[in-house]
């Protein structure tokens, strides 16, 4: 059945904070040695063959307006350091990645489908989002009653699943409203 491939396919992305102290909550080095643990216990505990897809960007100036008050930060440049970090390691351990960052891959169209808190995605955006997720866990699902191999877990990790990117933005009518 599908209920159980699916179960069987570990999809991963691991949010990034930023404490206003300036330190992470989890260093780079830590990030790394969490991700490539996540991965091995996941494969050495389960027949879950696993699917990374990257943290989805964020707008500095929407997140640091509304988290003014929290102990951390949200940055892009946070975000773009873990996912190369996360790219690294994935292609390493021979990880599939759905690379959901490049969905929005300029400033136009995240002002464009970040909302006012500039981390959560706008309704068409999250559509777009399901879209890329949903490709990406179809072209990975094992077929019903089989067991992932190694040769499994190589096929396609040398390449980064980069899905449809968002339409550019019509200039000239302005940018749309965000809800």
């Amino acid at each position: 059945m599908m209920t159980s491939a699916i179960r069987r396919l570990a999809v991963a992305g691991l949010w990034i904070l930023f404490k206003n102290s300036g330190q992470f909550q989890v260093p780079p080095d830590q990030y790394e040695a969490n991700l490539r643990t996540i991965v091995e216990r996941i494969r050495s505990q389960t027949q879950a063959r696993v699917l990374f897809a990257t943290t989805t960007p964020i707008v500095d100036e929407r997140a640091a307006a509304t988290r003014a008050q929290a102990e951390y930060a949200l940055l892009e440049s946070s975000v773009e350091q873990y996912n190369a970090i996360a790219q690294r390691v994935m292609r390493e351990l021979a990880v599939p990645l759905d690379d959901l960052h490049a969905v929005f891959p300029d400033a136009a169209s995240r002002r464009q489908t970040l909302g006012p808190d500039g981390v959560h995605f706008t309704a068409a955006a999250q559509s777009a989002l399901a879209k890329a997720v949903a490709a990406a866990v179809a072209e990975h699902l094992p077929a019903a009653g089989s067991k992932p191999s190694c040769s499994d877990r190589l096929k396609g990790a040398s390449r980064v699943r980069t899905a449809q990117r968002w339409p550019e933005p019509d200039h000239e009518s302005g940018p749309s409203e965000v809800s």
